[in-house]
């Protein structure tokens, strides 16, 4: 069995500060009042006491800062210094900023083991690269609910996800708690897209050994999306039984992104597009610079598409260095 998957053109994203700020910008603002809040007080402080005319030592001063996060100004009475009256509105602003944030954290993880408990008929997406990355926005754009299992926390892409409503899990996705966890057994589709081809075909052992312990009549069919970059071993094991046995309800395919590439590039643009005739004397000549997987993919492709009316076989010339 064969089939690919198919994304949106999009140019990955780097690894910018304009990138970690739309990630992080709320605890940055709260981290910049708290900040603010230390500095100001501090001077503040230590500028009001010496107009009173009172000695304070470094750790007096510190303790009358740390009032300030909770609205107390402590022994501050009369004219106060500008400074202070500026920590005086900072400190509070992060205090009840931090404590706003960690509740939403907490209320939105707990969202989302809520909204996992009765996922169906979901995507689950294993890894979080430039591919994953544009899966996750083409099937949020479909509607469909989106869980991504990553295994890197600072992915940078892990907050754009979250931003497109994607439930997004840290973890090994060859583990099979975590396929449990991420209710690959209800999904409609599992896609596995990490980095290496082991790591992939492992998901794939997991996710069928999970559907079959959990085994159900009514419960629908699971495909299996599995990324195999090595062209060599993508042929071989599409001739293993488990991508021909229909008795469960677990279907694997394979797709390989130079495959999908080659077949794209010479539907797009065929060797033909003159449109050779009957009675045409021409000869369609390919000719491959470099040959690495892709040069081999759109061989490959060529060989299999290439029947023209004239009967003729295509020439093919390889340039590899």
């Amino acid at each position: 069995m064969h089939d690919s998957v198919t994304c949106p053109n999009s140019a990955p994203r780097p690894h910018t500060v304009l990138a970690f700020w739309r990630q992080h910008w709320q605890w940055i603002l709260i981290a910049m009042f708290g900040v603010a809040g230390v500095c100001f007080g501090a001077c503040g402080y230590i500028k009001y006491f010496r107009g009173a005319g009172q000695r304070r030592s470094v750790l007096d001063i510190c303790y009358f800062v740390l009032h300030l996060f909770v609205i107390e100004s402590g022994e501050v009475s009369g004219p106060v210094p500008w400074e202070l009256q500026i920590a005086r509105l900072a400190a509070p602003l992060a205090a009840a900023g931090a404590v706003l944030k960690a509740g939403v954290v907490i209320f939105h993880e707990q969202l989302n083991a809520l909204r996992l408990c009765f996922a169906e008929d979901h995507v689950v997406i294993c890894g979080l690269g430039r591919k994953g990355m544009q899966l996750v926005e083409d099937f949020r754009r479909n509607g469909d609910l989106v869980v991504v299992i990553e295994s890197d926390e600072q992915n940078d892409r892990i907050g754009l996800c979250r931003d497109l409503g994607a439930i997004v899990l840290a973890g090994d996705a060859t583990d099979e708690a975590m396929l449990r966890k991420a209710r690959a057994q209800r999904a409609k589709y599992v896609v596995a897209i990490c980095g290496g081809d082991e790591t992939n075909l492992g998901i794939a052992v997991r996710c069928h050994q999970l559907l079959r312990q959990q085994a159900s009549v009514s419960d629908g069919t699971v495909r299996c999306f599995v990324q195999v970059v090595d062209l060599q071993l993508c042929r071989l094991l599409r001739g293993h039984p488990i991508f021909t046995e229909t008795s469960d309800r677990f279907q694997l395919v394979l797709f390989n992104g130079y495959e999908n590439s080659a077949r794209s590039v010479l539907r797009d643009h065929p060797l033909d597009s003159c449109r050779i005739t009957p009675d045409d004397a021409r000869q369609v000549h390919l000719v491959v610079v470099g040959f690495g997987q892709m040069g081999q993919s759109v061989l490959l492709q060529a060989a299999r598409t290439a029947h023209y009316a004239n009967g003729k076989k295509p020439r093919i010339t390889i340039v590899d260095l």
